[in-house]
């Protein structure tokens, strides 16, 4: 069962890679998220992956691989990336620019 963003806080790296990916941007930009890192914070699971796999990025010309992607400042200072480019169905996680859409392919 999904966690309730109230009640669910993001958990370290996680929340410092977040922020300061999000200090970055200079307008709105959503990802619509896929993978371990969905099971991570929208199920409230141990931390069991190192990347956050991503189908959209929305504005398309936004280059999340040079910002945070592997090598880039914000992996080596974290050791978590954003990387990696199925159906968009809630709205999970929103810092100030950067706002995060959970994919969810099973039930109905």
């Amino acid at each position: 069962m999904p966690v309730d963003q109230e009640t669910h806080a993001l958990r370290s790296p996680w929340k410092e890679f977040l922020s300061e990916l999000d200090d970055m941007l200079t307008e709105p930009v959503e990802l619509h998220c896929i993978g371990g890192f969905v099971l991570t914070l929208f199920y409230g699971l141990p931390r069991t992956t190192g990347d956050i796999d991503y189908y959209t990025a929305i504005p398309p010309n936004l280059d999340l691989d040079a910002m945070a992607g592997q090598g880039s400042a914000l992996h080596g200072k974290h050791k978590v990336q954003g990387g990696g480019r199925s159906r968009a169905s809630a709205l999970w996680h929103r810092v100030r620019r950067l706002r995060m859409r959970v994919v969810h392919t099973g039930g109905k």
